[in-house]
């Protein structure tokens, strides 16, 4: 199992708030760090949608 998916496995309401940090997101909570993962997944994904459209490709998820 990759690292992301066994962190967010093993969050729970109760640790949710614990202190957590990596090299990438600093100090901060396990819930704060896998909010920060979606985040950075969907920005990505955006960069992506954008590029396609100035390219004239409708991404599939547009169509």
């Amino acid at each position: 199992m990759r690292l992301m998916q066994r962190f967010i496995a093993q969050m729970t309401p109760a640790n949710a708030l614990e202190a957590a940090g990596g090299r990438y997101g600093g100090s901060s909570t396990r819930l704060g760090l896998a909010t920060l993962a979606v985040w950075h997944a969907s920005d990505h994904y955006g960069q992506i949608v954008t590029y396609l459209r100035m390219n004239g490709i409708v991404p599939p998820a547009s169509r």
